[in-house]
């Protein structure tokens, strides 16, 4: 990952908040929650980072929490991909609905 990255991923068993920090550049901190949601029906996932800490929300209510270096963490000038998978560089088929 690039420094400053974050990602925020839903697979069919989990869903992830992860951010990179400067140096060395490698996810210093993640939070996933290891449960399988419904297919067909809505969810709101939001993943925050505060200080050195990654929180993982699912619809409004703190779902998974983990420690991260908070002391390395900085910008890019990246674009910001929705629906990007950066290791098989290939873009989500589907809906993606009310991002903010």
């Amino acid at each position: 990952p690039l420094p400053g990255a974050w990602n925020l991923s839903l697979t069919d068993k989990s869903l992830s908040f992860g951010v990179a920090t400067q140096v060395p550049f490698y996810w210093s901190g993640t939070a996933t929650y290891n449960n399988p949601l419904n297919l067909n029906q809505w969810y709101h996932g939001v993943g925050v980072r505060q200080g050195n800490k990654v929180r993982l929300y699912l619809n409004g209510m703190l779902i998974e929490e983990s420690t991260c270096d908070g002391s390395n963490f900085i910008g890019n000038n990246q674009p910001i991909k929705i629906g990007f998978d950066q290791y098989q560089n290939k873009y989500f088929t589907g809906s993606i609905d009310e991002i903010k």
